[in-house]
């Protein structure tokens, strides 16, 4: 689990992901809410600053096995929104990857 805060989900994630594994976040599947998008437009911040700066509305990060997933975000759901938005690859160039590119 990653707690979301200052430094977005590369800085927060990356201190929990282990040195082999890579975490592929695809900025696709964010759910952005419109406060974000208005803060974007009114601001001119970059995708990037505006993903490691308001996090979009990600508060947590819950990594678990594959076979898992469906029967943990079922829990979750019943308690607060949650749905998959990546996947945890071999390892690459960093701990936490970015595909794709947020609805702003």
């Amino acid at each position: 689990m990653a707690h979301i805060t200052g430094g977005g989900m590369k800085g927060n994630l990356g201190r929990i992901v282990y040195k082999d594994i890579s975490a592929e976040i695809d900025l696709t599947k964010l759910q952005i809410l419109p406060i974000f998008r208005e803060i974007k437009k009114r601001s001119n911040n970059t995708d990037a600053e505006m993903l490691k700066t308001f996090n979009c509305g990600v508060g947590l990060l819950v990594a678990v096995p594959e076979k898992h997933a469906e029967t943990v975000r079922r829990h979750i759901s019943r308690f607060h929104n949650c749905h998959t938005i990546g996947k945890i690859t071999e390892r690459r160039n960093e701990a936490v990857l970015y595909k794709g590119k947020p609805d702003f």
